[in-house]
């Protein structure tokens, strides 16, 4: 009977360090510690670390909000620059909120840079740009807004703009 018992025991000690570990982890990093406080261009507003109004999937998020430097590239082309990091239940559920970010934009396309994936997002319509992408249980979204009073926009300095608010909190993953 002590036999089966260690025999037992030992088959399952096996077979748990044979289970293979999930590919991605949760990235352990708290989103009021990965959103930034300063991204090239643009001059610093505002930073909430915590907002629980949410959806789906999504525990709770953080942002930071800036407005272009006078001056800069993107002054009278873009009315401000939104990055929001979302903590989510789980990998699935970041994966989800990105599929959900990705139908929000008229064109999208694949982008990398720095060693992240992402996909951006243009709005042929209201020029609202976006580049987002998850890490472990993380979503994180650089958002930028055209001036509400314009007409045509300047897509290149929207890309450029969402762009280097993604560059900016990549630095902080």
């Amino acid at each position: 009977m002590k036999w089966a018992g260690l025999m037992v025991l030992s088959l399952l000690l096996l077979v748990t360090s044979c289970t293979p570990a999930p590919t991605t982890m949760a990235t352990g990093k708290s989103p009021k510690n990965v959103i930034p406080l300063s991204v090239a261009g643009f001059t610093f507003i505002e930073k909430s670390d915590r907002v629980n109004m949410s959806f789906d999937g999504v525990e709770y998020w953080a942002y930071s909000l800036f407005e272009p430097q006078i001056g800069s590239e993107f002054c009278d082309k873009v009315l401000n620059l939104e990055i929001r990091v979302h903590k989510c239940n789980d990998e699935t559920a970041a994966e989800e909120i990105c599929s959900a970010f990705a139908e929000g934009g008229t064109t999208q396309e694949k982008i990398q840079f720095d060693n992240v994936n992402a996909m951006l997002t243009y709005d042929e319509d209201f020029g609202e740009t976006a580049v987002f992408w998850w890490r472990g249980d993380l979503v994180i979204l650089s958002d930028a807004i055209p001036p509400f009073e314009a007409t045509s926009f300047d897509k290149q300095s929207l890309k450029c703009a969402a762009l280097e608010g993604a560059k900016a909190t990549a630095k902080n993953l």
